[in-house]
């Protein structure tokens, strides 16, 4: 789910990276200079990782979408594309897991609820489509109408490729 367009400054995931969710899941808390400061550092600190990671996604996402537009279908390469998609994947999830502990272990009690008020409130916007210009939503304009002949033994449609 992170093609090239969902690779972030920071690396995978939604637009900052693996931190990503920092820079405005904590902008409506209230932090202290110094906290700010320390999240700044935390942040610094994982930057050659989430690089790292984000350089991989990229092969990764290539790879797979080379093997599925490949002239001769080999469902076993896709399979193993795939597969180190989700492993990139995973490394990224962990990676995010490790920096949201580390910024959430600076937060007093009341910041760390707040914060996740804020992730909760984020998530259903995404949900009802108002999210950050992310996502898939319906076309605002008309449906086209359906093609009222049948397509031409030359006129093929493929589906769209990772």
């Amino acid at each position: 789910m992170m093609g090239q367009g969902m690779m972030g400054p920071g690396g995978p995931g939604r637009r900052g990276g693996p931190g990503g969710m920092f820079g405005a899941g904590l902008r409506g808390i209230d932090l202290t200079d110094a906290q700010r400061e320390q999240v700044r550092a935390i942040m610094e600190s994982h930057r050659d990782e989430q690089k790292a990671i984000g350089d991989r996604m990229q092969a990764a996402r290539k790879a797979l979408h080379e093997a599925v537009a490949a002239d001769v279908f080999d469902e076993n390469a896709i399979r193993a594309k795939a597969a180190e998609v989700g492993a990139v994947e995973a490394d990224a999830a962990v990676l995010q897991a490790k920096i949201r502990g580390e910024v959430f272990a600076l937060l007093t009690p009341e910041q760390a609820k707040k914060a996740k008020e804020l992730r909760s409130e984020m998530e259903n916007r995404m949900k009802d489509g108002r999210g950050r210009g992310r996502g898939m939503r319906p076309h605002p304009g008309p449906r086209p109408e359906p093609r009222s002949e049948p397509r031409g033994q030359g006129d093929v449609s493929f589906p769209e490729t990772v």
